[in-house]
């Protein structure tokens, strides 16, 4: 599974941090900031969902430091800060070497006219939609707030240690949008690749199929020349009818061996046509007394397994 590892380099210049015992602040070019607040003094250097590079070449910036306050001020910004718990009157950044007008600095807490990022979903959606908020904005500045996305290890992702901290990154670079682009990609890691199996012809549909009744289908598109590179295989491939104890059957991770007796040899048939294969899964409700995995997964997560107590799907925290 090492095509799945995502390649990071997580850990900052040391040149370019300035830390403190409930702040840190990391300069990572003239025009965009890392902020982080934490009153256990717990950081973060792992990436995450969202940032995996913050390696930037060394800084060249001019900090100005006393016991309550400290500036930092590259060729692009001057940040203020007063070294306490981050606040409207006790962050900001000034931007420099732009025309705009007084709006160009920001304060923290501060919202702008954002141009708009991206959307999470297009789930019924028929023509315009809301974009979320992006890394540019007219105003010069804009926010990219990390302080609730997962740590991402070697093998799995986790939660923060400090789910009560800040980590904020604060992108300064005026009308300089290409460069605002072209830092966030390398701090965010590139766009991925489609690969090309997924722009063919995928097969979803929801309906009760069977390992017969689905290989039989195949065999069908097969002698008609149709051809598909990805099998959907809908909910039906687990469990649905289950105790009324354990809620609905809309969530399972355990195979229905009265349609799909012998799982492997199904995948197996299938990658063997040369087809990919996704399981549609609906993770809601978690991870329930009922399923097979369900002893290993609630003694690892330490849930009463004696008293079938759920293992819960919360993936904000």
């Amino acid at each position: 599974m090492n095509n799945l590892h995502l390649a990071s380099h997580p850990l900052a210049n040391e040149k370019n941090i300035i830390p403190g015992k409930n702040y840190r602040i990391t300069v990572l070019t003239e025009s965009l900031f890392r902020l982080e607040y934490s009153e256990e003094g717990v950081f973060n250097d792992e990436p995450t969902q969202t940032v995996l590079n913050r390696d930037f070449k060394e800084v060249p910036y001019k900090l100005k430091e006393e016991e309550d306050y400290l500036e930092i001020i590259t060729s692009n910004a001057k940040l203020y800060y007063n070294k306490q718990k981050f606040s409207t009157n006790g962050l900001n950044i000034k931007i420099y070497g732009t025309n705009m007008n007084y709006n160009s600095e920001w304060y923290y807490g501060k919202a702008a006219p954002n141009l708009g990022g991206t959307a999470r979903t297009l789930d019924n959606v028929n023509g315009v939609t809301n974009l979320e908020e992006g890394i540019i904005s007219r105003n010069g500045f804009a926010v990219l707030d990390d302080s609730k996305s997962l740590i991402i290890t070697k093998d799995y992702v986790k939660p923060r240690s400090n789910t009560k901290s800040e980590d904020l990154y604060v992108f300064c670079y005026g009308h300089q949008y290409r460069e605002a682009i072209k830092d966030f990609y390398y701090l965010c890691g590139s766009t991925p690749l489609l690969p090309r199996f997924a722009l063919g012809n995928w097969w979803s549909r929801y309906y009760r199929y069977s390992e017969e009744s689905y290989m039989k289908l195949m065999d069908d598109f097969a002698k008609e020349g149709i051809p598909f590179s990805v099998a959907v295989i809908d909910m039906d491939w687990h469990l649905v009818q289950i105790d009324k104890k354990y809620g609905s059957g809309w969530t399972g991770y355990t195979w229905n061996r009265e349609l799909f007796p012998e799982p492997k040899r199904f995948l197996d048939n299938l990658h063997e046509r040369g087809m990919h294969i996704t399981l549609n899964v609906h993770p809601a409700e978690g991870v329930r007394g009922f399923e097979d995995c369900y002893k290993t997964i609630g003694t690892h997560m330490g849930v009463d397994v004696e008293n079938e107590e759920p293992v819960e799907f919360d993936i904000a925290n």
